[in-house]
């Protein structure tokens, strides 16, 4: 999947909430174990860099991210911990979320 494409999948399920748009509490970096990414449904390799992000609620992990780290990157660029570099309406537009 080009960029592009991913940039536009990230925003969607960001708008769509399947993707936080948040920072997590922990971040782990390593090399794949063979696991999907939640960004683009690839499997990681053991070539790739392999980003893990954890998120925690009352001292409890709650939810642990998978991804390739480019595509770790396009959702920390996209997600901007929590505040879009767009105003909300050119978000969701951008994101194709207004479109059936």
């Amino acid at each position: 999947m080009d960029e592009q494409s991913l940039r536009v999948r990230v925003r969607q399920c960001i708008v769509a909430s399947r993707l936080p748009c948040a920072p997590g509490q922990k971040t782990y970096a390593g090399f794949g174990d063979g696991r999907c990414c939640d960004i683009c449904a690839s499997e990681i390799g053991p070539r790739d860099v392999q980003y893990e992000v954890d998120f925690v609620a009352d001292g409890v992990r709650t939810r642990t991210l998978i991804m390739h780290f480019a595509c770790h990157t396009l959702w920390h660029e996209e997600s901007q911990c929590g505040r879009p570099q767009h105003r909300p309406d050119e978000y969701i537009a951008l994101a194709g979320a207004d479109r059936d």
